[in-house]
Formats: C-alpha cells, structure tokens, sequence
C-alpha cells in the first residue's frame, strides 16, 4: 500500500491507523526533502501513478502557491503534499475543486484539533485572520495534482520576516504539538468524500465560512487593482465582486481583506 522513496521521519502507521479512504492516500510516496511536491508529481510518469496517490515531504525548500508565489515551510514543522489524480471522475465538479479541499480541510481541523478556521477567496486556509495554509491545483492532459500547504507545529520564529505577522501555525494557536500523520489522514478522509458532495452544498458550506462576504476587499490581477464589496460565489466557484452597484465576475487573482 505504500511506497517509501527515502527515510523519513513520517510514521506510516499512524497515518494508516486514521486514513478511512478507499481512493485518496491509497499510495503514498515519501520524500525526505524536495523542492516542491506538485513539481516532483509532474516529473513523475502520472500514468503509472495509482489513483489518488499522495506525495509528501518533511522539508519542502521550492515551494510556489497561486500566481508563482512562493510559499515558505519550516522543515519537519510544515504539512506539505499533492494529491495525484489521474481518473478525474472521482470530482464532481473540477472547477469547485480548490473550494472543495478547503472546505475539506477546515472541516478536518475542527475534527482533530477543535479549532474553526475561516477561507479566503480562492484558496487560502485562514485563522484569526492570519493565513495558515494554501492550496494550489494544476491540471494537464486529464491528470490533476492538488497542492496543499498548512502550518502545522511552525513557531513564530521560524517563519520568515515577510510573513511573520500575517502567518499562523495549528501549534501556536493551540498551544500545543499537533500530530502531523494524524491531521494528514483527517484531511484526506474529508476530502475523499466532499469530492462527490453536491455544488450547492459546497458552495452554501464555502460560503458560511469565508471570512469576507459582504466586506469590502481589494481585487489585484495582473493589471491592475479593483476596489468592491465581495458578495458570494458563483456556481463554478468565481468570485461575485460588486463594484457600484454593478457585479463583476473574477476567476482568478488575489484579494486583500
């Protein structure tokens, strides 16, 4: 059922004991260290890849999230892994998918570790308004990889100056180590099964737990920055942003809150 590629402090059999998925986590591929884990699921011949596969590091040291972005994990301290999907089948609705796993992974953390988590448009995990973690899906050729990046047991100190006071980890806010194979398998759980939820139901449950709804944001793209009041989501997941009274629809980009 696993396959371990290099030493690892990662204790399988914990993982194992929790993960109650039948597609999602049924191999796993285990990297002591590697630049980014979406960047070794593309070099990989996903082909051959079993379905549902997850790729995991201890020490990501490239990682990258939306728009090139970099994204910084504290080795050993960090959760950092990609789901490999090759039979996209298994999602209900593809263009959901990023409000999908972060509904799946908020609700996950409240399971294990009791903490309620908010989700900012598109893609990011946040907690008392600071930003826990990420999520970054590509697709090529009919295979998807879905990244995913969280602060798990990361100290204040170990983040890097530029997002020391806009970054928050599990531990610091719990006060207390979290088990990484633990809250991994939790997510995978929930994510295997809101892939098939209905869209209604994900977007009503994306929606009572984005922190910005009916709040004024900043749009940035790549030309420019657009001031509005964001007010929902559409059924594909874009962002309904209105602007004087007119609405707007955006697909992609970042907000400021």
């Amino acid at each position: 059922m696993f396959l371990m590629n290099i030493k690892s402090d990662f204790n399988y059999k914990i993982f194992v004991e929790y993960l109650k998925t039948n597609i999602i986590g049924s191999d796993i591929k285990i990297f002591n260290s590697l630049d980014s884990t979406n960047k070794e699921a593309w070099r990989m011949n996903l082909d051959s890849i079993i379905n549902g596969t997850i790729i995991i590091t201890s020490n990501q040291t490239n990682g990258t999230g939306r728009r090139g972005d970099k994204w910084f994990s504290s080795q050993n301290k960090s959760l950092t892994f990609s789901i490999v999907i090759n039979k996209p089948n298994i999602i209900r609705n593809i263009s959901l998918l990023p409000l999908t796993i972060g509904v799946a992974i908020i609700n996950a953390i409240q399971c294990y570790a009791n903490i309620n988590c908010q989700l900012k448009w598109p893609n990011d995990i946040m907690l008392n308004q600071k930003k826990l973690g990420g999520i970054l899906i590509e697709s090529k050729k009919n295979k998807v990889v879905i990244g995913v990046g969280i602060n798990i047991n990361t100290d204040y100190e170990d983040f890097d100056k530029s997002i020391k006071d806009k970054a928050i980890s599990l531990k610091m806010f719990k006060n207390k180590k979290i088990i990484v194979e633990i809250i991994l398998a939790q997510i995978l759980n929930k994510i295997e099964k809101k892939m098939m939820v209905k869209n209604n139901l994900i977007i009503n449950e994306w929606m009572n737990n984005c922190m910005h709804v009916n709040q004024n944001i900043e749009y940035h793209d790549s030309k420019s920055v657009i001031k509005g009041c964001f007010s929902g989501i559409t059924d594909n997941g874009e962002a309904v942003i209105k602007i004087n009274n007119t609405k707007k629809i955006i697909s992609s980009g970042s907000l400021i809150i």
